[in-house]
């Protein structure tokens, strides 16, 4: 179980950090809604975890809490990528290639 959850926690930051290189920002945001997915994956397996009595309560609370919070920024980016908001931060694909 805890594997799992371990697994599917390190998957958020990787999977922003693919979707950063992307060449466009919906394609971005796309790689963000799958770490979206991954937290969503994790407060599962917390869920499961507290069921079976693994974690103490506060542990789950601030495993909860946590990934609350990292969901909640994640979705504000994704949102900011669809709005386009954020593409004058981007370097041209071209510039980024050439380094």
């Amino acid at each position: 179980m805890f594997n799992q959850l371990e697994r599917s926690i390190l998957s958020v930051p990787t999977n922003i950090a693919e979707g950063s290189g992307q060449s466009t920002d919906p394609k971005f945001a796309a790689f963000v809604g799958i770490a979206i997915g991954s937290v969503t994956e994790s407060k599962s397996h917390i869920a499961q975890i507290e069921k079976l009595g693994l974690l103490p309560r506060e542990d789950v609370a601030a495993w909860r809490e946590e990934l609350q919070r990292i969901r909640r920024m994640s979705e504000s980016l994704q949102r900011r990528l669809l709005s386009g908001e954020l593409e004058r931060f981007r370097e041209p694909l071209h510039r980024r290639l050439s380094e």
